[in-house]
C-alpha cells in the first residue's frame, strides 16, 4: 500500500512538472539598491532564469512589499532582453513611507503563475519631509507652507532673504493626518487601498515683504530637512500691480508603470511647461496656479496622492497652488445634497473630500451647512482671495449652489464686495462648466441650473472671465449671457474650459443633429481643441492677457486680450 502511495505521488508530481514546467525553480528577481537615498531615486529591477518567457509576462509592484495586492505593473517586454528569460528595467520610486517589492509572473501556461519574488527596497529616510506646497491667505504679507513627513513633533519652516541664510522660522500650527474611519465608502476605506498619509504639516509665514524672493526649507530635527526652495511673495492688492497665473483642471499624475486606475500621462508635460514658464518670468513676477478640480484622480487608491504631490512639488513650492473641488475629490453615495436632476455619483470612490480637505488650506469660510454631514471639518469648497489686480471667486459645483443656499449667499456677498478700483479684474471659477459644446447631455440640467443661478450675478457684478474644468478639452466662448454673444468680450464673461491638463478621456464634440457625425461648432464657441495644455494669464490694471499653452512644444495655441 505504501509503495502505491509513493507511486501515485510521483505520477502527480510528473504531471505537474509537465503542466507548469520547471521554469519557476531557477527564476529570480532582485531590486537594487536595497536602500534608496531620496524620493524619486531609481531602482533597478533585474530578473533571470525564466525558461519560457512570453510577451504577456509582468512584473508587479507592491507597496508595502508584503502586501499581496499590487499598486502597478510593467511588462517584462520593457527590457530588450526579455526573450532570453532575463532582463532589467529602471524606474523612479516615490517615498510614500513604505517599502517596495517586486514579483515576476509568467503567463506561459495561459494562467498567471508567480515565478519569483524580490527583496524589499526601502528608503534611507522614510520619514523625510516631502510634498511641499504653498498657498495664499487673506493677508498678502503671509504665505502658508504645507508638507508631509512621517512623524508629528517639531515641524517648522526656516526662511530668509538669502539662499542658505534662514533668519526666521515658523512652527507648524497644525500637524494632522486622517484614517479610514474618516473616509465614507469603498474602495477608499478598504485596508488594501488605504495608506497612512503621513502627518500633514501647516505653517504660516507672517510679516513678509511684498514682491520679495524668500528662500526656505521645511522639516524637523527628527525627520530632517527638505532641500531649499524659494518663492516670490504677493505684490499686494491694487490696480498698480501685476500678476501672472496658470489655470487648469483635471490633471492627475503619471507613473512609470501601469496602475489600476487610468493614468494621465499629459500631466507630466503640463507640469513641465508650467515650471518652465515660472522659471522664465522676468523680474521675479509674482504668480500662482489655479487647479480647478479633479486634482489627483486617486479615486480611493491612497498612494496616488503621494505621487501627485511629488509631481507638482517643483511648481507648488515656487508659486501658491490654489484649488477648487471636483467630482473626483468629493462625490460619494451618501453626499447630503443630491437633487434628482444632478449627475452626482461616487466619483471620489469613497474619499468624500477628506484627503482634499486635509492636504490643502485655502482661506475658507466656515461651512455651517456641511459640518454635521462631514467626517472632518471641510475646507477649500467655496471661497475667494485677491492677488495683484485680480479678485478670484471659487465655486463648489459639488455642493448646494442654488439660490438661497449658504454657498449662494456667500458668493453673492463676495461679488458685491469687490472694489473694482483695487481689483479691476473679477475671475470666477468652478469645476463643472456652465457652457460646453461637447456631448454633455447627462449634465445639461446641472449646466442650466448654474446658468439660471449665477448669470444674473455675473451681469450685475460685471464678472470678466469664468474658468471651468471637468470636460477634458479646451474651449473659449465669446463674451456671453443667456447662451448669446453680446457686443464684445469686455461686455460679458468669457467662459474658458481648461480641463485639458491630463485626463485622457475626451468626450466627443456635440453632434447636430443628435446621432449624426456633423460636429458643427456653435457660433458662441470661438475656439476649441482636444490638444492638452493649460492657461497662462498676465494681468495688470488695464489688460488681461490669456494664452492657451500646448503641452507638445509649449507654444501658444489660443490668445485673448481683455481691456479696461
Amino acid at each position: 500500500m505504501a509503495r502505491n502511495r509513493i507511486f501515485l505521488f510521483l505520477v502527480v508530481a510528473l504531471v505537474l512538472l509537465q503542466v507548469f514546467g520547471t521554469h519557476g525553480q531557477d527564476a529570480s528577481i532582485v531590486g537594487s539598491p536595497t536602500t534608496l537615498e531620496h524620493s524619486k531615486d531609481n531602482v533597478t529591477i533585474a530578473w533571470k532564469g525564466v525558461s519560457n518567457p512570453t510577451s504577456t509576462d509582468v512584473i508587479t509592484i507592491h507597496s508595502p512589499s508584503n502586501q499581496s495586492d499590487w499598486i502597478g505593473f510593467v511588462y517584462a517586454t520593457s527590457a530588450s532582453t526579455w526573450a532570453t528569460g532575463a532582463g532589467e528595467i529602471f524606474m523612479p520610486l516615490v517615498n510614500d513611507r513604505y517599502d517596495y517589492g517586486f514579483k515576476y509572473w509568467s503567463n506561459s501556461t495561459g494562467t498567471e503563475t508567480l515565478l519569483a519574488e524580490s527583496n524589499s527596497v526601502g528608503f534611507a529616510h522614510p520619514n523625510e519631509p516631502l510634498q511641499g506646497h504653498i498657498q495664499v491667505t487673506d493677508d498678502p504679507t503671509e504665505m502658508r507652507v504645507m508638507w508631509v513627513s512621517g512623524t508629528q513633533p517639531g515641524a517648522l519652516v526656516k526662511y530668509g532673504l538669502e539662499s542658505g541664510k534662514y533668519t526666521n522660522q515658523s512652527t507648524a500650527v497644525n500637524s494632522t493626518t486622517y484614517t479610514t474611519s474618516q473616509l465614507c465608502d469603498a474602495p477608499a476605506n478598504l485596508t488594501e487601498n488605504f495608506r497612512f498619509p503621513g502627518y500633514i504639516h501647516d505653517a504660516l509665514l507672517t510679516g513678509l515683504k511684498l514682491s520679495t524672493n524668500y528662500y526656505y526649507v521645511f522639516g524637523s530635527e527628527a525627520d530632517g530637512w527638505s532641500k531649499e526652495f524659494n518663492f516670490v511673495t504677493s505684490p499686494g492688492v491694487g490696480a498698480d500691480t501685476e500678476l501672472e497665473f496658470f489655470v487648469y483642471g483635471d490633471m492627475g499624475t503619471s507613473f512609470p508603470f501601469y496602475i489600476q486606475n487610468d493614468p494621465q500621462p499629459p500631466a507630466e508635460w503640463t507640469t513641465h511647461w508650467v515650471h518652465h514658464y515660472i522659471n522664465s518670468r522676468l523680474d521675479n513676477l509674482p504668480g500662482l496656479v489655479l487647479h480647478i478640480g479633479d486634482i489627483s484622480y486617486a479615486r480611493g487608491l491612497a498612494f496616488i496622492w503621494d505621487w501627485f504631490f511629488d509631481l507638482i512639488e517643483k511648481v507648488a513650492t515656487r508659486v501658491p497652488y490654489m484649488v477648487a473641488i471636483g467630482n473626483h475629490e468629493y462625490d460619494y453615495a451618501q453626499q447630503p445634497w443630491k437633487p434628482s436632476w444632478s449627475p452626482y455619483g461616487n466619483d471620489s470612490a469613497g474619499e468624500c473630500g477628506t484627503p482634499y480637505y486635509a492636504r490643502f488650506h485655502a482661506p475658507s469660510p466656515t461651512y455651517f451647512s456641511l459640518l454635521n454631514s462631514s467626517k472632518v471639518t471641510p475646507r477649500n469648497l467655496w471661497y475667494s482671495f485677491e492677488m495683484g489686480p485680480v479678485h478670484f471667486t471659487i465655486l463648489s459645483t459639488e455642493t448646494d449652489f442654488l439660490e438661497g443656499s449658504e454657498q449662494y449667499e456667500f458668493i453673492k456677498s463676495d461679488l458685491a464686495s469687490v472694489d473694482r478700483s483695487r481689483t479691476p479684474w473679477l475671475v470666477f471659477t468652478g469645476h463643472r462648466p456652465m457652457y460646453t459644446s461637447t456631448e454633455h447631455s447627462f449634465e445639461e440640467a446641472l449646466d442650466m441650473n448654474l446658468q439660471i443661478t449665477y448669470e444674473p450675478l455675473f451681469r450685475e457684478f460685471d464678472v470678466d472671465v469664468c474658468f471651468w474644468g471637468h470636460v477634458h478639452t479646451y474651449e473659449r466662448t465669446c463674451g456671453m449671457y443667456n447662451q448669446t454673444c453680446v457686443g464684445n468680450d469686455n461686455d460679458a464673461p468669457v467662459h474658458i474650459i481648461v480641463g485639458n491638463a491630463g485626463n485622457l478621456y475626451q468626450a466627443p464634440w456635440d453632434a447636430s443633429p443628435p446621432g449624426s457625425y456633423d460636429h458643427i461648432q456653435p457660433n458662441w464657441d470661438i475656439f476649441r481643441t482636444s490638444n492638452y495644455g493649460f492657461g497662462r494669464v498676465h494681468a495688470n490694471g488695464t489688460h488681461f492677457i490669456f494664452d492657451l499653452i500646448g503641452d507638445t512644444e509649449g507654444g501658444v495655441h489660443d490668445h485673448l486680450v481683455l481691456t479696461k
